[in-house]
């Protein structure tokens, strides 16, 4: 029976760490399995018909990313692998997805700010007639839908996708409720327009709300990084190794290798390797 901790890459809610142990647990030799939204990783527990491979196919098919390069042991509770994230390289690979992750998000915001700007402002004469028309509504309803289609299907595509592979598992998450909120305003605003109906358009609806959401999600994949790192750094304290008392000897191990029951001597001055009693 082995029980190693994976980063995951993707996810967006706790409906999502929900989705994501479903399918690790479906998975045949998985015995237990519990995702943390907070850190983005996931625990699993299984035996040994199980493979790293196995477990992230499984995750792959629910739609999200588990980075198998590194698992981390578990002894004892604590994740004594997965601890040294950056000091030993361990996770220079999930490391360097989630800087991608957020310098993309990054990159989102700032075109969908643009994008979300440029509409407001030709939703102006809408809101304040006196501004008279600059331009024929016709024509500015068609801008309009030139400059939100991107911040809908471009800035927004991970809230498409995301949605859609949670239908797919008959599921329901926060893309789904972005989604189809931002979608309604555009494809109602888009037939509007393509038939020249006198209603009310929501352009400045779909492109606000949806860079506004991505921006909620640049600060907090920020967040996470930050807290992360500082985590490293803290456990970057941590002992490495443990002096077990064997037939009344010292016997200098790796903190992985403790098994419950060895007697730890724990000498002037050094850190507490491990818990215990």
């Amino acid at each position: 029976m082995q029980k190693n901790t994976f980063p995951i890459i993707g996810m967006h809610c706790a409906s999502c760490a929900g989705t994501i142990e479903k399918a690790l647990k479906g998975v045949t030799g998985v015995t237990s399995a519990m995702v943390n939204i907070a850190t983005e990783k996931a625990t699993v527990e299984y035996n040994d018909s199980v493979t790293p491979e196995i477990l992230r196919d499984a995750v792959a098919r629910a739609g999200y990313k588990l980075i198998i390069d590194t698992p981390a042991s578990q002894r004892g509770g604590h994740d004594m692998a997965n601890m040294t994230m950056s000091g030993g390289g361990e996770h220079d690979h999930a490391k360097m997805l989630k800087t991608e992750e957020i310098n993309k998000l990054w990159n989102k915001f700032v075109v969908g700010t643009v994008l979300s700007v440029a509409v407001l402002l030709l939703t102006a004469p809408d809101y304040i007639p006196a501004l008279g028309e600059v331009l024929s509504t016709p024509t500015r309803l068609w801008m309009l839908f030139m400059f939100t289609l991107p911040v809908e299907f471009w800035v927004g595509a991970q809230f498409w996708k995301g949605s859609l592979m949670a239908a797919r598992n008959f599921n329901a998450n926060m893309d789904t409720l972005v989604a189809l909120g931002t979608g309604a305003a555009f494809f109602f605003s888009a037939g509007v327009t393509a038939m020249q109906l006198q209603l009310d358009t929501y352009y400045d609806v779909a492109a606000v709300v949806t860079t506004l959401v991505i921006l909620g999600k640049y600060l907090e994949s920020k967040a996470k990084g930050a807290a992360s790192s500082a985590i490293a750094r803290l456990l970057k304290l941590q002992a490495k190794f443990a002096h077990v008392v064997r037939n009344g000897k010292d016997e200098e191990v790796p903190i992985e290798s403790v098994q419950s029951g060895d007697m730890i001597r724990v000498k002037p001055g050094e850190k507490i390797p491990v818990d215990g009693v």
